[in-house]
């Protein structure tokens, strides 16, 4: 625990610049979804190909959360994705999200997904995941991120509804922090939690929060040259320990006609 704590007041150091090369994301449990900001919304004049490349494990109780593959493209007037997750071959998530820019205030984005797990009697349980989202500029350091999500759950006849609403609020031109608010979206844990986002140089930091009841996390990313990134994040869980992930993001740029 105070090595945590360590870490955490290392990163805390970080926390000076907010702009980086390559296309930002927030991640809520096992949601990978991008933070397609105000400058995006306004004037982009960029095409954008990318890979975004995740492991987390939980140390303590030596299982893998997750492993996830995101590509990724982004232009002028739109966002796509196709998100592979799978902590191993018998749970895994395919996902396909757009966003499309209708004005340079708002964005508005559809997800479509499923989620198969196989339990101990060796039997398919496949959820049906489908998002709505919506991305919208309240002013010019504030940005309103709302999704809606519908689970159906195949031979349980199960419907689950949850939603995520946010907010990114840039402070100043070094800091940012970001809110958000889920509800009912398993297998995420219900509640309020929150990162302040940094950076100096080529480097960017976060510190966030989670409830569980409670949950802390540390992050440090670098920015190689040629629109890469390479970051880790630790968390440190209640009850499951310490969570460490470790992600590679890529993305070739050209400019826009």
């Amino acid at each position: 625990m105070k090595k945590f704590f360590l870490y955490v007041l290392f990163f805390g150091f970080t926390l000076i610049q907010l702009k980086s090369q390559t296309v930002d994301f927030f991640r809520i449990g096992n949601q990978i979804m991008p933070i397609l900001g105000e400058s995006y919304l306004q004037s982009s004049n960029h095409t954008t190909l990318g890979i975004l490349i995740q492991e987390s494990q939980w140390l303590d109780v030596k299982s893998r959360q997750t492993l996830d593959l995101l590509v990724f493209f982004k232009d002028k007037e739109q966002y796509l994705s196709f998100l592979y997750a799978s902590p191993y071959w018998k749970n895994q998530e395919f996902e396909f999200a757009y966003f499309k820019k209708l004005n340079s205030f708002f964005m508005l984005g559809i997800e479509i997904g499923n989620r198969r797990q196989i339990f101990t009697e060796d039997l398919p349980l496949n959820t049906l995941l489908i998002g709505i989202n919506a991305i919208i500029n309240l002013k010019t350091n504030h940005q309103l991120i709302i999704k809606v999500e519908k689970g159906i759950t195949y031979r349980k006849n199960k419907i689950n509804n949850g939603f995520i609403i946010g907010i990114n609020h840039k402070i100043n031109e070094s800091l940012a922090l970001k809110i958000y608010y889920a509800y009912n979206m398993d297998p995420m844990v219900r509640g309020l939690r929150g990162t302040i986002n940094g950076g100096f140089q080529q480097f960017e930091g976060e510190i966030g929060w989670e409830p569980l009841p409670y949950s802390l996390s540390g992050g440090l990313a670098y920015n190689l040259p040629k629109s890469c990134k390479f970051g880790l994040s630790l968390r440190n869980h209640q009850w499951l320990g310490l969570l460490t992930s470790v992600y590679f993001q890529k993305q070739w740029n050209q400019k826009s006609k």
